[in-house]
Order: structure tokens, then C-alpha cells, then sequence
């Protein structure tokens, strides 16, 4: 047994060795039935919104933003936040930090922001928007659209007929791109990796492929899936380009060139003729709302 006095350096030291570093406590905000506007502060905040049309702002700290019913804006701002916008119409931002947003019940539109987020679209048909980092994206039920942004992301359609967009210039970076069920289009960039999935699916390329490695869509079925190529007419002297497809049986691939460009390699069913490929000209592509948001833009 050794006693130790009080205020002495051993109880010190022994006070410190029991010290926990603790969170920021942050604040507990909770709407009424109206249109709320809540703020959190510098901590790590828990906001309801309630019912009506809210609009919750975290601030800085890691927050909890729950819209409740009506048509909801949140924004997680700083730090890893989570975001659920549950009824209602929501549009979600997680800003700065890896954030997780739920969208559940509604049409609900959700941005990623920077770093590594996830989104979740749920039910209804939502549109979803990496952004910057490394993101998933998950449209879940409904007719979902969804748009990796910069960085490598996973994008997964879900069930419903959905819109997925891969990497466009200026990235370069490949993107993992799943249509899941349903009868999707799916726009493939350079370097992205495609798996169609169930359904009627259509794998667009495009004059945006070719200046790297190309796509590559692993799992082509002619019997349900087809290739579309949208080619630039937005100069009146531009013609469509030479399309080529070479079989490699050593590799168990189709190779698909575009005035010479390598644009696609194709495994699964790779037995390809001229009648797999559609050409279709850009301003035509637009007009019938083949090309998925945002890629009408495309350089």
C-alpha cells in the first residue's frame, strides 16, 4: 500500500492518465410544424427539422441533420456529417468533409461536396451528385441519375430505370459504374469499368472516349444490352466518324476504335458485328434525352 498526498506530482500524474479528450459538445435543435431555419454552431450538432419546409445548416463540427416532413434544405457544412432528409422533396448538401446523406421517401436531390462521401437516394427518382472525392453513390428505387463528379467513384443504379454518368474530361480518373436492375443508360468515360446488370440496358460512348485507355464494360449481353456512339455535330462540316470493331479471342474481347481511337473493350458476349453499334449524332442525343444530366456539356 503507498499513500499518495494530496496535490502531490503522483496525483497529478494519475489524474491526467484518467483524462479522456472529449467531443465538442454541440447543440440539440429541434423545429415546430412550420418552416424552420436552424443553425448549428462550432460542435458536433443533432438538428431536426420537424414538419414544413426546413432549412438546417450543421456549421462546423461532425452533424446530424434530420429533415423530417416537407421539402427540406440541409447543409451539412463542415466536417463528416450525416444527412437524412426522410419526407418530403429534399435537396442535401454534405460541403466540406466525408458525409454520409440519406435521401429516403421523395424526389430528393443530393450534392456530395468535397472528399469521399456517400449518397443514397432510397425511394423516389433522385439525382445525385458526387462531386469532388472519391464517392458512392446508390440511387436505390425509383428512376434514379446519377453523376460521379471528379475523383475515382462507385456508382450503383439501384432498381428503376436509371441514369448513370461516368468520368468526362477534364477528369481522368476511372469510375466503377453499375446500372443494377432495370433498363438503364450508362455513359462511360475513359478509364471506367461497366457492369450493366439486369435489364435493357444501353452503354453510352462517345467523342469524349479515346484520349486514354478507354472503357471497359464487362458484362455486354446483345440479347438485352446495346452500344450507342454520340459523335460531335456541333460544327456543320463535322461527318460521323469510322467506327471499327475488332474481335481478340486470345483475350476474349471486342475492341471498339473510333478514326482509329481506342474507345471500348468488351468481355461477356463479345461477339460483335456492326449491328451492336448505333451511331447517333449528338444534337440528336440530346433532343431525345439519351445523354444523362450534364453530359450534353461535355467538351
Amino acid at each position: 500500500f503507498v499513500e499518495i498526498e494530496p496535490g502531490s506530482e503522483a496525483e497529478e500524474e494519475d489524474d491526467r492518465a484518467n483524462d479522456v479528450p472529449l467531443r465538442p459538445v454541440g447543440e440539440i435543435l429541434t423545429g415546430s410544424d412550420g418552416a424552420d431555419v436552424l443553425t448549428g454552431q462550432a460542435g458536433n450538432d443533432q438538428i431536426g427539422g420537424g414538419e414544413g419546409a426546413d432549412s438546417l445548416h450543421g456549421a462546423e463540427g461532425d452533424d446530424s441533420l434530420y429533415g423530417g416532413g416537407g421539402d427540406d434544405l440541409l447543409d451539412g457544412d463542415e466536417g463528416a456529417d450525416v444527412l437524412h432528409g426522410e419526407d418530403g422533396e429534399d435537396a442535401m448538401r454534405g460541403d466540406a468533409g466525408s458525409d454520409f446523406i440519406a435521401g429516403h421517401n421523395g424526389n430528393d436531390l443530393l450534392w456530395g461536396g468535397s472528399e469521399d462521401d456517400q449518397l443514397i437516394g432510397s425511394q423516389g427518382d433522385d439525382r445525385l451528385f458526387g462531386e469532388a472525392g472519391n464517392d458512392a453513390l446508390i440511387g436505390g428505387l425509383g428512376d434514379d441519375t446519377l453523376t460521379g463528379g471528379a475523383g475515382q467513384d462507385s456508382l450503383f443504379g439501384g432498381w428503376g430505370n436509371d441514369k448513370l454518368v461516368g468520368t468526362l474530361p477534364p477528369f481522368t480518373i476511372g469510375d466503377y459504374l453499375n446500372g443494377g436492375g432495370g433498363d438503364d443508360a450508362i455513359l462511360a468515360g475513359d478509364g471506367d469499368i461497366v457492369t450493366t446488370g439486369d435489364g435493357f440496358d444501353t452503354v453510352i460512348l462517345g467523342h469524349w472516349n479515346g484520349e486514354a485507355q478507354g472503357a471497359e464494360i464487362i458484362d455486354f449481353n446483345r440479347a438485352e444490352d446495346r452500344l450507342l456512339y454520340v459523335w460531335d455535330d456541333a460544327d456543320p462540316d463535322a461527318i460521323p466518324p469510322e467506327l471499327r470493331i475488332e474481335e481478340d479471342d486470345h483475350a476474349a474481347e471486342a475492341r471498339i476504335y473510333a478514326d482509329g481511337r481506342l474507345v471500348a473493350r468488351i468481355t461477356g458476349d463479345h461477339d460483335l458485328g456492326p449491328p451492336d453499334l448505333a451511331l447517333m449524332p449528338r444534337s440528336s442525343a440530346a433532343a431525345v434525352s439519351i445523354l444523362p444530366v450534364d453530359a450534353d456539356r461535355v467538351q
